[in-house]
């Protein structure tokens, strides 16, 4: 072994897609809106509502917020309907 421990690897790019939330919101579909949404949140459903966009300034970011179609389970509600 050389005194040099850098090596030249072969490197494969594997997935050459962007992340949604990295795309311009105009390019992204509704079909990959609702694809995000399923996998982050494991529910059956389509979101009811999104909202795709990126802020360019002093600060600049890129976000997509989604609006559940159901508001999310709660197992404790049963006991506070109970109590009152």
């Amino acid at each position: 072994m050389s005194g040099n421990s850098s090596t030249n690897r072969n490197r494969q790019l594997i997935n050459k897609q962007k992340p949604i939330w990295m795309q311009k919101p105009k390019v992204a579909t509704k079909y990959e809106h609702a694809a995000c949404y399923k996998s982050l949140t494991y529910d059956l459903k389509d979101h009811l509502a999104v909202k795709h966009f990126s802020v360019e300034g002093q600060l600049e970011f890129k976000a997509i917020l989604f609006a559940p179609r159901r508001a999310p389970f709660d197992p404790f509600q049963h006991k506070k309907d109970e109590q009152h």
